[in-house]
């Protein structure tokens, strides 16, 4: 669908111009979209709610979408990990487990930086994310640091066209003939196999 996507933009238009026909144009689009009430994956290409949730939680200062990112958070925080600690969404995870993890953990301490300290999901949040983002810097069974060039162990084979510019004969990926510093590698299973 799109309307996350709309209602996404709506709340980012509005946040940079401050002018109510945004905010109006998000409160129309929530009110007509049947996806709205039943996130419960990280952001992705196709799914942008999460930010939906914790953005309008924090431009609009209304309890009903305050509400609406905590029980997107508790969702996410009762969802599969990985032996290791990973979140895992099986519905999506096995294919680049570590982008949803990373997004994962963005929302919710996007979510924690807006609470004040006195609210009791505060810390929770903040781990979770502190967790995903150190398992994908090595604090993982494998240690492994997923970010491609960060260290001699680090992925040297990750699916990408522009990397990945030879094969040996049996089709599989050799080791890159390009580094993509920086970029963040796919991931591990749900054993946290590499």
């Amino acid at each position: 669908g799109f309307f996350d996507e709309l209602e996404w933009a709506a709340l980012w238009l509005y946040r940079a111009t401050g002018e109510q026909k945004y905010l109006e144009k998000f409160e129309t689009l929530i009110s007509d979209d049947k996806g709205y009430n039943s996130c419960y994956r990280p952001i992705s290409w196709d799914e942008k709610y999460a930010g939906v949730y914790v953005l309008s939680a924090q431009l609009l200062k209304d309890d009903k979408y305050l509400k609406k990112a905590h029980k997107y958070a508790d969702l996410i925080l009762n969802q599969s990990r990985t032996p290791g600690g990973l979140y895992f969404y099986e519905g999506l995870s096995r294919w680049g487990s570590n982008r949803h993890a990373a997004n994962a953990a963005s929302v919710l301490l996007f979510l924690a930086n807006i609470l004040p300290d006195s609210d009791e999901n505060k810390q929770k949040y903040i781990e979770f994310g502190e967790s995903q983002i150190n398992y994908i810097l090595g604090d993982n069974p494998l240690h492994i640091n997923y970010v491609v060039g960060a260290e001699e162990n680090s992925p040297k084979s990750v699916h990408h066209r522009a990397a990945s510019f030879t094969y040996d004969g049996n089709g599989k990926p050799v080791e890159n003939t390009f580094t993509l510093w920086g970029a963040l590698a796919g991931g591990p299973g749900m054993k946290d196999d590499y």
